[in-house]
């Protein structure tokens, strides 16, 4: 049983309401994150933004906030998520122009949730699903124009230094709700938030203790999941956890009731 009676999601869901109905809440990278739900397409995520998605093509995302720029380039990033984000959108739009749509998954798509609260070693993409397999000259024939360098292993490339991995087809439940993010460089599509976190306590409880980096990196997203507020769907997110898939619906339940208990975090999303 939990405190007050009430789970973690059901009193997320109170605080979300209070908060919202005061129109409180950070200015983040969320402010021009959406869903790809129908219902869902005209909303612009993050409370206080003022301005709307199509507005922010001229807008280059830094850490935590945005900054206008007329002439950006990658090597401009001020910091290694900016960098991150911004060669993902070079790639995924690189593609996107031969026909493929790119998806961002991974410790790369926990990257750009977490605002590089948590950093991936390299960007990690994979083909929606139903398109077929990239053509090795197709994929050279990208990259050499982006300028990226091969690291001798198939379908891994280098641009400034970042590592990119061009996987598979996207392994994800049936209707995904993928959020689109606008960059300097183009829109980029990343794995769904819920599938990211569950996934990600999967790998944490995996062995026996849980793996440290692991569960810090599922406490990093736990966090990034309240910040979402009203665009992360609690519901969904535990019923995948307790599937037989994953089968860690205690886990996850364990993991918000801490985040919940925390004063600061408390004291930030009672606000």
């Amino acid at each position: 049983m939990f405190a007050n009676g009430k789970s973690p999601a059901s009193r997320l869901l109170q605080l979300n309401e209070s908060r919202l109905s005061r129109g409180s809440g950070p200015l983040s990278y969320y402010s021009v994150l959406k869903s790809s739900q129908p219902e869902r397409n005209s909303k612009t995520i993050g409370i206080v933004a003022s301005w709307g998605f199509s507005d922010c093509r001229n807008w280059v995302c830094t850490r935590h906030k945005f900054q206008k720029s007329e002439n950006w380039h990658v090597t401009t990033a001020t910091d290694d998520f900016s960098k991150h984000l911004c060669i993902a959108g070079r790639v995924t739009q690189a593609f996107r122009e031969k026909g493929w749509n790119l998806i961002v998954v991974g410790g790369s798509a926990l990257e750009f949730y977490t605002e590089g609260q948590y950093l991936s070693g390299d960007i990690d993409v994979c083909r929606r699903l139903g398109q077929p397999t990239i053509p090795p000259s197709v994929e050279r024939e990208i990259m050499g124009r982006l300028n990226a360098e091969s690291t001798g292993t198939r379908r891994q490339w280098k641009i400034d230094g970042v590592f990119i991995d061009l996987l598979g087809e996207i392994e994800t439940a049936k209707a995904p709700n993928f959020r689109f993010l606008q960059t300097p460089e183009g829109e980029i599509q990343i794995m769904p938030a819920e599938e990211v976190l569950i996934e990600r306590i999967f790998v944490a409880y995996s062995k026996t203790p849980p793996l440290k980096e692991a569960l810090t990196a599922a406490e990093k997203m736990i966090k990034a999941a309240f910040n979402m507020k009203e665009d992360f769907d609690w519901t969904y997110a535990r019923n995948l956890a307790k599937s037989s898939a994953y089968d860690v619906g205690e886990k996850l339940d364990g993991l918000m009731e801490r985040h919940l208990h925390k004063p600061n975090e408390k004291k930030d999303l009672e606000k």
